[in-house]
């Protein structure tokens, strides 16, 4: 230590006593706290914004996914019996599939929504359909519509308005986040229930009618 006494020859050395030790301390773990509290702070705000990121039109559907996941080894899957919406109340048994889907804008089958935009007025350029149809128990119905989009921009436009279409016909959102669905009488008189799932450049849509 003589090299140490011979720098500090001369030069005053005021230790800290015990309450400046307990200060500082304190200083440092509030700097602590309050990092990790900006940090947490962080993560909630993004993931808010993730699950409650609303759709054009005002609607709001389970959040996005990049990629779309019906799309497995070059082709298009469809949901499996008992992944269709209610399976415990109608059985559902896949009756057809891989037809042209209808474009979007149709809401429903059999006249159940007869306001909506006619297919034909629906630009369907670079669009690639895929369809199901599921018969169940009582005369019910389903079908599930996979659409994938050439922009991310025509599919943003076709999912508001279909959306929109859904209120106009007489269905109510339910459930928040993943859980989210429409269902409601018809203005043609049927009960519907729709889940919607989309990401930036495909939409699939699951439509449950108890009756054609």
């Amino acid at each position: 230590m003589a090299e140490v006494d011979d720098v500090l020859d001369g030069v005053t050395v005021r230790m800290p006593n015990a309450a400046e030790i307990r200060s500082r301390g304190s200083r440092r773990r509030a700097g602590r706290r309050l990092g990790a509290v900006a940090v947490a702070a962080a993560v909630v705000t993004a993931g808010v914004v993730w699950e409650m990121r609303p759709m054009e039109g005002g609607g709001e559907v389970r959040p996005a996914a990049e990629r779309n996941p019906y799309r497995v080894g070059g082709e298009i899957k469809k949901l499996a019996d008992r992944d269709v919406p209610m399976f415990g109340t109608y059985r559902w048994k896949k009756d057809n599939e891989g037809l042209l889907a209808e474009p979007l804008s149709q809401v429903g089958f059999g006249g159940a929504c007869p306001y909506t935009v006619p297919s034909s007025l629906i630009d369907t350029e670079d669009q690639v359909r895929d369809s199901a149809w599921f018969a169940g128990v009582g005369g019910a119905a389903a079908r599930q519509r996979v659409i994938e989009y050439g922009s991310a921009d025509q599919a943003a436009e076709d999912l508001a308005r279909y959306l929109s279409d859904l209120e106009a016909c007489g269905l109510k959102p339910h459930g928040e986040g993943g859980d989210r669905y429409y269902s409601g009488n018809t203005v043609g008189g049927k009960w519907l229930r729709v889940d919607v799932e989309h990401g930036r450049t495909w939409v699939s849509v699951v439509e449950v009618q108890n009756s054609w």
